[in-house]
């Protein structure tokens, strides 16, 4: 719900679904929803809080469930980066988790 709120001008109601959905334990499953909390970020202008959920979910891509969650979450990724390098910040490193 994310998007469609953001698209409708509900800027607030996406923000506090945003924060409550973040409380949430994901699962694998959330992988192609996870990608659309990175695609809110981006359009919102969060590049810090989207490559904070990057760097956290990246080594999922590895296990995901879906080509189709992996084409949405490396889509926004890579809209999300592209912006940060626009701004200027395209020497950062993203770092995947490491195992346990």
């Amino acid at each position: 719900m994310l998007l469609p709120l953001l698209r409708t001008g509900r800027l607030d109601q996406a923000a506090t679904r945003t924060c409550a959905g973040t409380r949430a334990a994901p699962h694998l499953s959330d992988l192609a929803r996870i990608g659309e909390h990175v695609e809110f970020c981006a359009l919102t202008g969060n590049g810090a809080r989207g490559l904070e959920i990057i760097e956290r979910h990246l080594d999922w891509l590895d296990r995901s469930p879906s080509p189709y969650a992996s084409m949405i979450f490396t889509a926004a990724a890579g809209q999300l980066l592209g912006q940060l390098t626009a701004r200027g910040h395209g020497d950062l490193t993203v770092r995947a988790p490491r195992p346990e």
